[in-house]
Parts: C-alpha cells; structure tokens; sequence
C-alpha cells in the first residue's frame, strides 16, 4: 500500500510507517512541480520541513485573499527582535493615543527599511502583487512604511477603517502578516463580511527561495470554514498574511471593511503591515 500525494512525482511505502518507531518524526524533502492544497496533515506521520505558501480567496466583501505559510517561523523572529526596543504607544491618524487602539508599534524607516530582517518580507509582497491578476482590478503598488505592531494581554484595537487612517488617500489594500502565534485571542474580525465560495485560488511554491520563479496550478475547491456568527474571524498563525481591499473597483470606500483586531487573552499577539496604494503615482515612491 502506497500514500500518494495529488502532484507529487513521489510516493511512500506503508512498510516505512510501520517500522518506524512510534513518535518518530520522518523529514521528508519534496520537489513540487504543483501543489494541491491538503486541510490538515500532508500524508500521516509525515511532516514536510518547509511547508510550502499557498492562497485562497476567503472573502468576497470585502475582498480577502489569505496567504498561508507567507514567512518562515525563522523570518517572523527576526522581524520581531528588530521591531521590539524601537515600540511606543500605537497612535491613530489624529496623532494621539485612544483607549480603542492599546497596543505597541513601530514604523521601520530609513535603514531598517532595508534591513536584512525586512527584505525577505519586502520580495514577498513585490511578488505576491504580480501574481494578483483578475484579483486586483487595478494594480497595487507598495506605500508607507512597514509597521510592525505588537498586542500585550488585554490589548485590542477597535473596529475601524484602514482607508480613514495615515496617508489615507493612498491606503486602497492591507497586506497583514502575523509574526506570532496567540493562545488564545487576538482574530481579525471583519463583522460585515459576506463570506465567499471558498474556491482556492493558485498555489504558490517559490516564495522560500526568493530567486526562484512562481509555479502555479488551479486547486479543487475547498469548503468553507465555519465561523462564527456574524462576520469572518481569522485567527493569528505565525507565518500567516491576509490581504484585504479598503476601497472597491469603482475607488469608493469598502463599507464591509470594517475589522477589529480582537482582545489578546493569553501570550503576545505580533503583525507586520504594508499598506497598498491603487494609485500609480504611488509607485515611484513605493521603490524608494
């Protein structure tokens, strides 16, 4: 008997399984030339070393495409101890600190822009906006600095608008990557969104080897998560970005937009942010 993979050239025997030890962890290396998305374990008793990023559209209102696997544990490490002696009190667009934003955060300017801890999140984002298409009716280009935010116990910030805050004429899109994992707490909560049909969009396999191209291929639908009710919840994941729109096709302000990032109950909740620009004079600046 043999368990094999959707588009894997490989396959392994059931003899391996059974004269390994018990709670052995077996390490495999395998070349994709296509991924097909798995919810769960890849294969039983197996655990990939370098599990490999993928997308799915899980919001049409507004617009959600979550990035699994976006940054490795190793890179969301790096960017937290960079970020970590730099953070004040989160401000919101007015300058002043607000009981509904009680947070930490720091933007990562002038040499820390391209510091080495930052690139490898920099090329990713470089990368996943070209690989948007039909996704993204109007190009997005990168605007504003990384700001990288970390939530203690008990912090939370209030349902807002990312479009109403910082350089808000040029916020259309939030490209968001959670640095840490939360015990318990701290989700993403969109309360007006519709949801969508869950189709998983095209893999990704190249994003852990910068230099390399992307390969794609379409992926079987996938059923929806439930959720509770109202609205979408996403739960932080170390490695994890979600990608949202602010502003529709027509550039007239996304009213589903609206999101919260929910009380931390137990640990540490960490995210990096990019924010998108749909205007192309953005762009120069965005390369700076």
């Amino acid at each position: 008997m043999f368990f094999v993979s959707r588009g894997l050239q490989e396959v392994l025997p059931m003899s391996i399984l059974h004269s390994a030890a018990k709670h052995t962890t077996i390490e495999v290396s395998l070349s994709f030339q296509a991924l097909a998305v798995h919810r769960g374990s890849p294969l039983p008793g197996i655990r990939l070393s370098n599990p490999q990023p993928y997308m799915s559209l899980i919001s049409e209102r507004p617009r959600i495409v979550m990035i699994e696997n976006f940054l490795t544990p190793q890179e969301c490490q790096a960017m937290m101890g960079l970020a970590e002696p730099r953070l004040q009190a989160s401000r919101v667009s007015t300058g002043s600190t607000t009981s509904f934003r009680t947070s930490s955060s720091t933007f990562l300017l002038d040499k820390m822009a391209t510091h080495p801890a930052v690139m490898p999140f920099e090329r990713r984002v470089t990368k996943l906006l070209s690989l948007l298409g039909p996704l993204a009716p109007r190009a997005l280009h990168k605007t504003e600095a990384v700001q990288v935010v970390r939530y203690n116990k008990g912090e939370y910030y209030a349902e807002h608008f990312d479009n109403r805050a910082g350089n808000c004429g040029l916020r259309a899109a939030t490209l968001m990557v959670y640095l840490s994992d939360v015990p318990s707490g701290g989700a993403t909560h969109f309360p007006r969104s519709t949801g969508c049909r869950c189709e998983a969009l095209d893999a990704l396999d190249c994003f852990k080897d910068d230099a390399a191209s992307f390969t794609a291929t379409t992926l079987p639908r996938m059923r929806p998560h439930p959720q509770p009710y109202p609205g979408l919840r996403i739960q932080p994941k170390q490695g994890r970005a979600i990608l949202f729109w602010s502003r529709l096709p027509s550039g007239e302000e996304d009213s589903c937009s609206l999101h919260s990032a929910e009380r931390v109950r137990r640990g540490e909740k960490w995210i990096a942010t990019r924010w998108l620009s749909d205007l192309e004079q953005s762009a120069a600046a965005s390369e700076e």
